[in-house]
């Protein structure tokens, strides 16, 4: 919309009027540039600016830039977020599924992460989920991550004849 701004003085007289027009900045919303993940598919995350959202349950304020991604978990299980480097500053990593919609609530904090670390979350085969990254300042910002799937289970209906399966949990041993 195009607007006219009428400067009328109050006299007859010469004067001189110095003004500016101070717009709003419009911080973008996360949810409409959701990028998807896939297991084990390290991804950058460049943050920088006011975000719109402050979860607040990872124990800290989040007054920077946010970022959304889309997960689909294909294994049910503990996922590792792996961030393998940052320019150590504070990012709060979150999780919920995306069946209840992307907005700022209902976020699950996973950590509040400032260094290369590997943290456990579970998840639900065949749920997607929105992990969110929200930054603790508005500098620039740079985390590298991703998320590590579990390991598939065996086959284990054909067993062989010494082997004796007692539960039907999958764990990695050793490793």
């Amino acid at each position: 919309v195009t607007y006219y701004i009428l400067v009328d003085d109050e006299n007859t007289s010469a004067s001189s009027q110095t003004f500016q027009i101070n717009c709003p900045v419009v911080v973008p919303d996360p949810c409409t540039a959701i990028t998807p993940l896939s297991c084990g598919t390290p991804v950058t995350a460049s943050l920088s600016g006011a975000g719109l959202w402050s979860p607040g349950n990872c124990g800290f304020s989040t007054p920077g830039q946010e970022k959304v991604y889309s997960f689909t978990a294909t294994t049910t299980g503990a996922h590792t977020l792996a961030v393998t480097t940052t320019n150590s500053t504070f990012v709060d990593y979150f999780f919920k599924a995306a069946s209840g919609g992307c907005s700022s609530t209902g976020w699950t904090c996973i950590d509040d992460v400032n260094t290369a670390i590997n943290v456990n979350f579970n998840l639900t085969a065949g749920v997607t989920y929105y992990i969110l990254l929200d930054d603790e300042t508005s500098t620039a910002t740079s985390h590298t991550f991703q998320i590590n799937c579990p390991p598939n289970c065996p086959d284990l209906s054909a067993t062989a004849p010494a082997v004796q399966v007692t539960n039907s949990t999958c764990t990695v041993v050793g490793g």
